[in-house]
């Protein structure tokens, strides 16, 4: 019976025991343990150093933890000293174990160079032989055993014998392998297993195995060099030769299996499968070598296959084969198909003798040896095997080195087997850019499309529109000239290089007929006909040019003015193309104008000159000149001429003016708002035809205008509130005051002067500055006469008391007895003396004396008032108070 992934050996248990143990240790850093023949060591966990190092290869795996090293130098290490066929190198998880040291290394780049493969195997030997040297049926049953994840690099794994009396003893002499250990630049030779898997048994996991030899190996039942049971085996660069087994001398399949630039030389089947024995699996094998391998079932009515026999009697059993060499395996009968399992093979070289293998147009045969020579793997110079690889095949996929570890990729493309012709590599063809997709162009235009390529090796170019070759278009730009409509089409670039040819994405290109431009009657304007219609050829979008007018159709415009009208395509269209046609007047149609017709203005009005000829003039008269007669004894008489003839057009305006157009015609004044205006005149003649003028005028936004000046001058008192406005139109200016050309600054920046209780000092010439967004003005000047109040001085006579003497309010005492008192006010050229008698319900009863000469008599007490006019005619009040005696 087969094995299966569970182990009930005691040996076994206590693998798994120690693993959990490792699994429960506290992480620590990483260390590195050192292992060679004179070490004396005998604390294994303290050899961290080759001084320092041990023989007991067992006990510093033991002492390591993951993340740990374990280097080993040259020499042979047994799993025992006893005779225990039990006994065995058991690896630990993430534990890497280095052989082929010479012993003082300090870095893992300085050991010797290792690779089996081509012939530098590894001095350090892990070995079986624990008994006899002259016999082997006392060897230890397994050499290693792995579980989870180790490293297993540089080691000569010989001398086991998988054989007793346990479920799986029989069972992978060299190693024993679960989990995912990765086995790199180890030779397996000189095993032995009593069933399956000489050199190694895989019992579950996915392993791989890099850089390999499997050499001698002998399974009495199934996989001579790997018998893969339950797991996926990972194998690159890996040689099989001279193994042996009843069923695939070098490997027996029962999982999956993935197999590049692998090596199978004269291996043997007792039965079937040469080299490989596929059983209800997947197996995929590319860029590997096939030579010389024999199934002894052939001699027999079986056909056993000499390199692969594969069987789909149960489970899934894909069989995928490419770019892989198979030579004298038996010819025919090279690959054994049993009960119809899928088999895949393209891009694969075998001899000619094989049959039924090449259905694919990509396998071919040959009838002379692609090898250099007998047992060589190596190509010769014109080996068919060059260059015939499948094109797609990337290094992603088979490595960047063959199995000797030459470049993988020589020349144009990969090469059929597992050994690379060494050439310089030629990098296929391919875009670096490709061409637009499409283009629209008008008839007449050039165009010039580029590609940019990459690869090797010369190329040469060959565009197509269509299917049909473009003549003379044979470098990497297509270009073409004097485009016409019959050159729309599809293009494409087919580029030829040294390795391969490649066909470009197309290039839809559309070539539009010219653009024409016509106009109705004839493109002459007449009394019949005022306006006409101009047409566009084509499709697309279309611009006319000024004066244009759109028409009913999208390729047409109105005009109603002589002239050279143009069309443009819009670039949606991808061709901007133009075309023109000239607008001319009948020689007796009525023409008018208005000069200017397009200007651009700062103001709020423009003058236009408004002319008019041709066509059926109206016929008038008009006053004629006076005639004046002489009169000497009075005046002249004169006598009103008689009408003059006149031909004249009646006008109208947009705004509603009517105009007479006759020579000597003044100009017309037009209104006019912010921005654009546009003024039109409507001219008719006798006949009544009738022509449309405009001019299209701007007005900027900032005009502005003085609508009311300030007044010219004023004359005020002292202490006057003064408030001078000027009236401005147009909006956002500034505006600024100005005294005798000095600026009165943030204080006065409106539109109105204000100066409340002027003085004196104020007096002078002022201007408002306006500043607009296109104009500057500057108001009329604004005198200001500003005449002081006089200061009033009254003087009474000795014996009276003055309380606050000159101006302002006084108490008067009068003298003793209530006599009157008179007083002289000056400073003044009119006087007023006011006195209020009495208050009668409600009522003031006052007593008010003026004269020119200031002097005043007090009769009575109570308030009073004295206002003086100075010789300006400015006032002064002065109040006072004439106190009741006692």
């Amino acid at each position: 019976m087969q094995p299966h992934q569970t182990l009930t050996t005691m040996p076994h248990r206590l693998l798994l025991f120690a693993l959990f143990l490792c699994s429960i240790t506290t992480a620590t850093l990483a260390q590195t343990r050192f292992v060679s023949t004179t070490g004396t060591n005998t604390n294994p966990a303290s050899a961290t150093s080759w001084a320092t190092s041990t023989t007991n290869l067992q006990g510093a795996i033991n002492a390591s933890a993951s993340g740990d090293e374990v280097w080993v130098a040259a020499g042979v290490y047994k799993p025992t000293s006893t005779t225990s066929r039990s006994a065995n190198f058991t690896l630990n998880s993430n534990v890497a174990i280095y052989g082929g040291f010479v012993g003082s290394e300090t870095a893992l780049s300085g050991r010797p160079a290792l690779n089996p493969v081509t012939g530098q195997p590894s001095s350090s030997t892990l070995s079986g032989e624990i008994g006899d040297p002259a016999s082997t049926t006392d060897n230890t049953i397994h050499v290693v055993i792995t579980d989870n994840a180790p490293v297993l690099d540089g080691f000569v794994i010989t001398g086991a014998r998988a054989e007793g009396p346990g479920p799986v003893e029989g069972f992978g002499g060299g190693i024993f392998a679960l989990g995912t250990p990765q086995i790199r630049n180890c030779l397996f030779t000189g095993n032995y297993s009593f069933n399956n898997g000489a050199g190694v048994y895989v019992s579950s996991g996915t392993p791989s195995f890099t850089d390999c030899v499997f050499r001698s190996n002998n399974a009495r039942r199934w996989g001579g060099g790997i018998s893969n049971q339950a797991g996926g085996i990972v194998v690159n660069r890996c040689l099989f030769e001279d193994n042996i087994g009843i069923f695939g001398g070098a490997i027996d399949n029962s999982a999956t299996a993935t197999l590049t630039n692998c090596v199978f030389r004269q291996n043997q089947a007792r039965e079937s499968g040469g080299a490989i024995a596929n059983r209800t699996s997947n197996v995929t094998i590319t860029n590997c070598t096939f030579l010389s391998n024999t199934a002894l079932g052939q001699a027999s009515t079986i056909p056993a296959g000499g390199a692969i026999a594969t069987s789909g009697n149960a489970g899934p059993n894909i069989v995928t084969i490419k770019n892989t060499i198979f030579w004298d395996n038996g010819g025919n009968i090279t690959i054994a198909n049993f009960n119809n399992p899928s088999l895949t093979t393209t891009y694969s070289l075998f001899e000619s003798s094989v049959t039924g293998l090449v259905g694919s147009p990509t396998n071919f045969t040959t009838n002379m040896s692609p090898f250099t020579g007998p047992g060589s793997f190596s190509l010769t110079t014109s080996s068919p095997a060059i260059d015939a690889g499948d094109p797609t095949t990337v290094l992603s996929l088979v490595g960047p080195t063959d199995v000797a570890g030459g470049s993988r990729l020589g020349g144009c493309r990969v090469d059929i087997g597992a050994y690379e012709f060494p050439a310089p590599p030629l990098l296929p063809t391919g875009f670096t850019s490709s061409v637009a997709s499409a283009s629209v162009v008008c008839a007449g235009t050039s165009i010039s499309v580029p590609v940019s390529v990459s690869g090797s090796g010369p190329r040469s170019y060959q565009w197509y529109n269509g299917t049909t070759p473009v003549s003379s278009q044979t470098t990497a730009t297509l270009s073409l000239s004097a485009l016409t409509t019959g050159d729309s089409g599809s293009y494409s670039v087919v580029v030829t290089g040294a390795c391969n040819s490649v066909t470009s994405t197309a290039f839809n290109l559309t070539v539009n007929a010219p653009l024409t431009l016509t106009a109705t009657n004839g493109g002459q304007l007449s009394c019949a006909n005022p306006s006409l219609t101009l047409t566009a050829s084509g499709n697309g979008n279309y611009t006319f040019s000024a004066g244009a007018t759109p028409g009913i159709g999208v390729n047409q415009a109105v005009v109603s003015q002589p002239g050279t009208y143009t069309v443009t395509n819009d670039a949606v269209t991808g061709c901007s193309n133009t075309a023109s046609v000239a607008i001319t007047n009948d020689p007796g149609r009525l023409v008018a104008g208005l000069t200017p017709n397009s200007a651009t203005v700062c103001a709020n009005t423009i003058t236009l000159s408004l002319t008019a000829a041709g066509g059926s003039p109206t016929a008038g008269s008009v006053p004629g000149p006076n005639i004046v007669t002489p009169n000497p004894p009075g005046p002249d008489i004169i006598t009103p001429g008689p009408p003059m003839p006149i031909l004249y057009y009646n006008a109208r305006s947009s705004d509603g003016q009517t105009f007479r157009i006759y020579a000597g015609n003044p100009p017309i004044s037009f209104n006019l708002t912010p921005g654009m205006n546009l003024i039109s005149v409507t001219v008719t003649d006798g006949a009544g035809c009738s022509v449309v003028v405009t001019a299209s005028v701007t007005a900027s936004a900032g005009f502005v205008a003085i609508t009311q000046q300030p007044a010219s001058a004023s004359t005020v008192c002292s202490g006057t509130n003064v408030a001078i406005p000027v009236g401005v139109s147009g909006g956002g200016a500034q505006f600024q005051w100005y005294r005798d050309g000095v600026s009165l600054g943030s204080s006065q920046q409106g539109t109105t002067l204000s100066l409340p209780g002027v003085q004196v000092a104020q007096a002078g010439n002022y201007a408002l500055g306006i500043t607009g967004g296109c104009n500057s003005l500057t108001s009329n000047t604004f005198a200001l006469t500003v005449n002081p109040a006089p200061v009033v001085t009254l003087t009474f006579p000795l014996g009276t008391t003055v309380v606050g003497p000159g101006t302002g309010v006084a108490t008067i005492t009068l003298p003793p007895g209530g006599n009157p008192t008179t007083f002289q006010a000056a400073s003044g050229v009119f006087y007023e003396f006011m006195q209020i008698l009495d208050r009668i319900n409600g009522y003031e009863i006052r007593q008010v004396d003026q004269n020119t000469t200031g002097i005043f008599t007090i009769t009575r007490p109570g308030p009073f008032s004295v206002t003086v006019t100075g010789a300006g005619g400015c006032k002064t009040t002065v109040q006072g108070v004439v106190p009741v005696t006692p």
